[in-house]
């Protein structure tokens, strides 16, 4: 597993995490990872229509 450090982060962007993480019941560092996860696993609209464009031709084109 990797390790990220970011820098540059506002003190009240790191205030709004904090507590948010509070209410959800977890850590800063599982609440951030957590949502940077979920970030990585969805698509962006580029990667959409790749795989759109991908299926039509080797699934749809195959018929």
């Amino acid at each position: 597993m990797a390790t990220l450090h970011i820098y540059g982060v506002s003190d009240d962007a790191v205030t709004t995490l904090k507590v948010r993480a509070a209410r959800a019941g977890q850590s800063l560092q599982t609440y951030v990872r957590r949502i940077l996860e979920a970030e990585a696993e969805a698509l962006t609209p580029e990667e959409a229509a790749d795989r759109a464009q991908h299926y039509r031709r080797t699934v749809v084109g195959h018929r």
